[in-house]
């Protein structure tokens, strides 16, 4: 696809350049809808591919390093927000990762120094609006139950995970689709109204971080 887009590019062939943008807008998508189909089906693809003979991912998960190269030299700056995104979710160190997963480490020596740049602030940026609470808006959280002052506690596990994981999209989306109303090791049940506010807390949460990727690795 590099080929042909470069050349598309270079030669002003505008409906071949278009039909390979929608491509790649397709895998890098600019809506978290879209981002949530594209994903999912990543994430199957992936867990297929492991549990095959070889394990390998090449040419399984697209590669975000190759999407950011493609982006910066044929001007397809709208790939970029979930690509460096991708990118940040992936371990440093080849060591730190299966075997399966090292041709995306390796590739990222390919990156210049400021798109390295942009990745280190945008792990930056995504860390402190973590550990910051700011993604859930429970400051006055207003509960008759018990469940009110529970929500720091429900949310703490959620930054654990998201610590861990370095993916909060996608923490965010599990919780909100498996989200449980009883918490039987901390002896509380969530009310109804709570578990509304709850998920659409999580919504809310989602949507202004993807929306602000672009922010976050310093790409505006």
């Amino acid at each position: 696809m590099a080929g042909p887009l470069k050349l598309a590019t270079k030669y002003q062939v505008d409906a071949l350049r278009n039909q390979i943008i929608k491509h790649l807008e397709r895998d890098w998508p600019s809506t978290i809808d879209d981002w949530d189909r594209v994903d999912d089906y990543t994430h199957k693809k992936q867990s297929a591919a492991l549990q095959s003979p070889d394990g390998s991912l090449d040419g399984i998960v697209p590669d975000p390093v190759y999407a950011i190269l493609l982006a910066r030299s044929c001007d397809v700056p709208q790939i970029l927000p979930t690509a460096f995104y991708v990118l940040s979710r992936q371990p440093t160190k080849p060591k730190s990762c299966p075997a399966s997963g090292k041709a995306h480490i390796h590739s990222r020596s390919l990156l210049g120094i400021n798109d390295m740049e942009n990745l280190a602030f945008g792990r930056e940026n995504i860390a402190c609006k973590i550990s910051s609470y700011d993604l859930l808006d429970i400051d006055n959280w207003d509960c008759a139950g018990v469940c009110g002052g529970f929500i720091w506690t429900v949310w703490g596990e959620f930054l654990q995970t998201m610590i861990v994981d370095k993916d909060p999209l996608r923490v965010l989306l599990s919780e909100l689709r498996g989200l449980r109303s009883s918490f039987p090791e901390y002896g509380v049940n969530l009310c109804a109204s709570c578990q509304r506010k709850m998920a659409d807390n999580i919504i809310d949460a989602r949507s202004a971080l993807f929306e602000s990727l672009s922010d976050m690795f310093g790409l505006v």
